[in-house]
């Protein structure tokens, strides 16, 4: 299993991952985010944020969901290969929530509105890679 924990100290930044790369940057308005993108008010994004593989046991507080869901869950559902499980990057903040599960799912913290935001963009996708 690749091991990936890396930090992102400021915007902007980058982060380049087995799939392709984060980029980190500011950005003072909101609009609908495609798959690829995951916007976090600034107020609320905790740093540093920490992009990293997935833990036993990992949970998301999904947006627009009560309760909480096993990332694990989702990567079934979603038809993720094991392969891919373990190498896909899990975005969080420096208390260890799970903002973003690219592609895949977005946490409630990306549901606020705010002054602004930090943008986080895929410029790569695992599906690109052939892995979903």
């Amino acid at each position: 299993m690749l091991e990936l924990n890396q930090r992102v100290e400021e915007v902007p930044s980058a982060i380049t991952t087995s799939y392709g790369i984060l980029t980190f940057e500011k950005s003072l308005e909101q609009r609908q985010a495609s798959e690829r993108e995951c916007f976090i008010p600034m107020k609320d994004a905790s740093f540093p944020l920490i992009v990293r593989t997935r833990n036993r046991g990992d949970v998301i507080e999904p947006k627009g969901l009560d309760g909480r869901q096993k990332l694990n869950r989702i990567f079934i559902d979603q038809k993720v290969t094991r392969r891919a499980r373990d190498q896909w990057p899990v975005v969080t903040d420096s208390q260890g929530n799970i903002l973003w599960l690219p592609l895949l799912k977005k946490s409630r913290f990306t549901t606020e509105r705010a002054d602004s935001y930090v943008l986080i963009t895929l410029q790569r996708s695992l599906k690109d890679a052939g892995l979903f």
